[in-house]
């Protein structure tokens, strides 16, 4: 491994660079217990946790009393300090901030102080770097609590470079995180801006502005009800027919009364001409939902697919994690409403309101929290309703209607009152190929997003890997040579010592004169 090194790096132990201590280092657990009393409500000393940290030092500190601060001396903290968690999330790290008086390290991790040879923010990027994590991995142990202990950490191996080259690396990475940074910022509002314009699109979808341009000059005849209602019971007997059910009685559909029938719309506002305001009841023949209780499951292989809410999102049916009945419930199930192509499912329970339309012949059944919507093709285009169901017109009218607390349900009697606006079936689809065209572009535009975001994110772990194999910055030879420094402290400790044996040997001289 030394071959690999930079010219003029070495590899050293973290026990000649620094010195790492814990809170354990004060004394037994016994002694720690009878001396150090730890409170809830502000006191001398704040015992620094990981937690603090992770809350972004918002509050909710734990105190110490000065006595039991003074016992911890040997643990206590400065700004500057560095911490590094070695129970629980071992490797986590952070620099200790100014927070306004004393200090001492809580349990869970150590302090670490560099020497003269280095120092803490260099420590700092080594241990959020790949190598550094590598070192930490390398000592940790435990399944069920990772951890490692200061003896194991003061081995870990660290690539260290001339001080100057060092004091490089330092200055290049800030400049690097703090641009990254601003680019981050400056990223967080797109997924909020994508999420405002597609609402916008079909906000503009359901009043009229989107095809505002496109009716001009054409002659659009208002829907008749009249009509609707025809068909509606044409098909409502179709299926009484299909059942065996030897008589038929057919239920009007519900009109939309603005404060009477409807809930969470505030005005049925001004539309084209060519529209009118119509209930969900008035635009579908059926609208079911599945059994009342948790049905026996099967396998795959003998049973037929049944979906949940948490199946259902706007783009598709997640068929990937769906539960299995056996044949005989599947089409006990399907009677009150059998699943087909441009049928549309509506999430009833859980999370409510959220469409999806079926567009392919899929054998499946659903649950008590999924309602199927079969609609009048004649009149409305199935991924026009899915597009309307979505805007914040009709989705905070199924939040109104939707009860409960725990268990939220958006009851069929109440679902089938949502209001919202109805064009010519012409302009329906001339509508949705817009709302998709625009949409689609929506799409790329968050694809790349994330994809830009991904490279941002990877990029902090690329510039620390290519900082501690020496390709960050330039090696000079005026920087000197990593040896120095480690012979400088050598030198030092070697001079500590020897003036710690004369002061030994004094004192036992004394002792022998005294004595």
């Amino acid at each position: 491994m030394e071959k690999q090194l930079p010219k003029n790096w070495i590899e050293i132990k973290f026990e000649n660079i620094g010195e790492a201590t814990d809170f354990v280092a004060n004394g037994s657990f016994q002694s720690l217990n009878e001396n150090v009393v730890q409170k809830e409500e502000p006191d001398h000393a704040i015992l620094v946790r990981l937690k603090d940290y992770s809350s972004n030092w918002k509050g909710n500190f734990r105190y110490v009393t000065k006595e039991s601060y003074e016992f911890l001396k040997k643990s206590s903290l400065e700004k500057g300090d560095l911490f590094i968690a070695n129970v629980g999330y071992p490797g986590k790290l952070f620099l200790i901030p100014d927070l306004g008086q004393p200090m001492t390290l809580g349990p869970n991790g150590l302090r670490i102080r560099a020497n003269s040879i280095s120092s803490n923010i260099f420590l700092k990027y080594y241990y959020l770097s790949p190598q550094g994590k590598e070192e930490i991995n390398k000592i940790v142990s435990g399944t069920a609590q990772q951890k490692f202990n200061k003896t194991g950490f003061r081995q870990s191996i660290i690539p260290l470079p001339p001080k100057a080259e060092q004091t490089r690396i330092i200055e290049k990475l800030d400049i690097l995180f703090t641009q990254l940074e601003t680019i981050k910022t400056s990223m967080t509002n797109i997924p909020l801006l994508l999420k405002d314009f597609r609402q916008q699109v079909l906000t503009h979808a359901i009043n009229g502005k989107l095809t505002e341009g496109w009716r001009k000059d054409k002659k659009l005849e208002k829907i008749k009800f009249e009509d609707i209602e025809i068909e509606r019971e044409k098909l409502k007997k179709l299926k009484a027919l299909n059942d065996g059910k030897k008589s038929f009685t057919y239920k009007n559909s519900s009109i939309p009364a603005l404060g009477v029938t409807t809930k969470g719309i505030n005005e049925l506002f001004k539309l084209p001409n060519s529209w009118d305001w119509v209930s969900l009841d008035q635009i579908t023949w059926n609208i079911s939902d599945g059994p009342h209780f948790s049905p026996t499951y099967t396998d795959e292989i003998n049973g037929k697919r049944f979906i949940s809410m948490r199946n259902v999102t706007p783009q598709k049916i997640n068929f990937e994690d769906c539960k299995y009945v056996s044949i005989e419930d599947h089409n006990e199930f399907i009677k009150r409403g059998k699943p087909q192509k441009g049928d549309l499912l509506y999430t009833k329970g859980g999370s409510t309101g959220i469409p999806c339309l079926i567009d392919d012949d899929v054998d499946f059944s659903y649950w008590v929290h999924v309602a199927l919507l079969k609609t009048i093709p004649k009149f409305i285009d199935s991924k026009y309703l899915k597009n309307t169901l979505l805007s914040s017109l009709c989705y905070n009218q199924s939040q109104a209607f939707t009860h409960g607390v725990g268990n939220q349900d958006l009851g069929l009697t109440r679902m089938i009152n949502i209001t919202f606006p109805l064009p010519t079936l012409l302009e329906q689809q001339e509508i949705v190929f817009r709302v998709e065209s625009l949409l689609a572009k929506a799409d790329v535009i968050e694809q790349l997003y994330k994809e830009l975001k991904a490279k941002i994110d990877e990029l902090p772990q690329s510039l620390l890997h290519k900082a501690f194999r020496g390709e960050l910055t330039e090696q000079l030879e005026s920087d000197g040579d990593a040896r120095d420094l480690l012979k400088q402290m050598q030198d030092l400790k070697e001079q500590t010592s020897q003036v710690v044996k004369k002061k030994s040997k004094k004192n036992n001289e004394v002792e022998g004169i005294l004595g």
